[in-house]
């Protein structure tokens, strides 16, 4: 059975073996050949000179034996035996042992011994007359070395290679394949037997494997990797197609691809969501609003037309309308948070402004409660964007709208840390539980009493974390909730 191995060609003298491989200890080679002269010398200078554990076979046949009872990394077999040349010796060591390294000592400068050799796969070959006469068993311990750390570096990374969960498979520019792991058959399903040494136009889908040669050869041509996406049978693929050279073939590709399709269906339905939402925030925001500025209108109206209990039922009505048109800013500004792609875009935005501007426009709604400002608010910029007003907004909304004291109040407190800000807005409220502390901004979260739908705290939470800030509740002084969030200044 013949391999896909490459000759090794020239000696590797002993400086360029210490300083381009790492050393491989306790090699064990089995010296096959009919002169037992001979093997025992090359067994003896390669055990006394250069530390390997050797042994000795007088043929094929007992070389066959031997392997099976050796931890043998590499065999050095003579051509011309008895019974069994070289070649048919290696034909049977690669049935019974197809990874093991082999070496052929050949007494003949035939070059049709070579070529059959390398056609056969045999890793590397020697003119024995060379290295008995000279004595040069250094070139012999140097190409031991060198066959038997590529075999090690092509273990790891094959174990590498069949491990990993990325279809990877080596091809030639003509699209011969010549190497493949199993999670590229399993892909496409057939078996890497099926693969390896036929076109990748045979054995996978034509949109595929025209696709690999394409981007194959722009890969080859500027001798950098390339990268593309594939579609197949509704199965979407991310590869990659690098030039290398393995295993003695040097116009050829590495193909790594990684199949996307749940990312791709995901970022479908993420696009599908979109859409839902800004048409949701379009009806919220416009129909829903529209008509309830209409009954807004209407209660105002019938207000004045009516006393007693009526009038205090407009009122009422009144009441409501305008929470309503603040929920649909509330729900519309959350669909912007949540639909908008990617990571938000932060600007310098003045503190001084976005939470003095709300302060004042919560002052004006509720008129009955008390907005108490202690000190100033420095004029700093925060990292944020146009929605920071958003988050001061449903905080003070909710010190408000939530608090059961007959007279609300809130207090709310600047501070500078080092490259913070930090914002504490405290309430007379009933506050909150220590065991809803944690989850309160939770997204359908809110407090026990609340009648609230808990997507303002959400929406704070949300924006502030978006602005790599933070925000968390503790217990006032004046016994109700303090909201604090932190915003890291420009």
């Amino acid at each position: 059975m013949a391999r896909e191995r490459a000759l090794t060609g020239a000696a590797t003298t002993r400086h360029d073996r210490e300083s381009t491989m790492e050393y491989i200890e306790d090699i064990t080679v089995l010296v096959v050949d009919d002169s037992e002269f001979f093997a025992s010398l090359a067994a003896d200078q390669l055990r006394k000179n250069h530390d390997m554990t050797t042994a000795t076979a007088p043929g094929g046949k007992q070389g066959l034996e031997k392997l099976s009872n050796l931890d043998a990394d590499v065999v050095v077999s003579d051509y011309d035996m008895p019974e069994m040349d070289g070649l048919t010796f290696y034909e049977q060591v690669a049935d019974t042992h197809p990874e093991m390294p082999f070496i052929l000592l050949t007494g003949r400068s035939d070059d049709n011994i070579a070529s059959e050799a390398i056609g056969m796969g045999i890793d590397d070959y020697l003119q024995k007359e060379a290295v008995a006469e000279r004595n040069d068993f250094e070139v012999l311990a140097n190409r031991v070395q060198t066959i038997v750390s590529q075999r090690k570096a092509r273990q790891k990374y094959e174990l590498v290679v069949d491990n990993t969960p990325e279809n990877i498979a080596q091809i030639r520019r003509d699209g011969t394949v010549l190497a493949a792991n199993e999670p590229l058959a399993d892909t496409f399903e057939t078996s890497v037997s099926a693969l390896v040494g036929n076109s990748v136009g045979d054995v996978l889908p034509e949109d595929i494997a025209n696709r690999w040669l394409a981007y194959g050869d722009d890969a080859l041509a500027t001798g950098e990797r390339v990268s593309f996406e594939s579609s197949h049978d509704g199965r979407h693929f991310h590869t990659l197609a690098v030039p290398v050279s393995i295993g003695g073939e040097s116009d050829t590709v590495q193909i790594i691809s990684r199949d996307i399709t749940s990312r791709v269906e995901s970022e479908q339905q993420l696009r599908e969501t979109t859409e839902q939402l800004e048409l949701i925030n379009h009806f919220v925001r416009h129909d829903i609003r529209n008509d309830i500025n209409l009954v807004y209108a209407w209660a105002e109206m019938l207000s004045e037309e009516i006393d007693g209990d009526g009038e205090e039922y407009a009122e009422r009505i009144v009441t409501t309308s305008d929470h309503i048109v603040e929920l649909t800013e509330i729900a519309g500004e959350f669909v912007e948070t949540v639909s908008g792609s990617g990571d938000p875009e932060l600007e310098a935005v003045p503190l001084r402004r976005a939470l003095g501007e709300e302060l004042e426009k919560r002052r004006d709604a509720y008129e009955d409660a008390t907005f108490q400002l202690n000190g100033e608010i420095p004029a700093i910029d925060v990292q944020a964007n146009g929605m920071l007003s958003s988050v001061f907004r449903n905080l003070l909304n909710n010190a408000v709208q939530h608090n059961a004291a007959d007279e609300p109040r809130v207090y709310i407190t600047v501070t500078e840390r080092d490259d913070r800000v930090r914002v504490a807005i405290a309430d007379n409220g009933p506050g909150v539980p220590d065991h809803q502390k944690e989850d309160i901004f939770g997204k359908d979260k809110q407090g026990e009493q609340s009648s609230g739908t808990g997507i303002g705290l959400y929406l704070v939470y949300t924006l502030v974390d978006q602005y790599g800030g933070s925000v968390h509740v503790e217990d006032s002084d004046v016994g109700g909730a303090r909201f604090v969030v932190e915003l890291q200044t420009e």
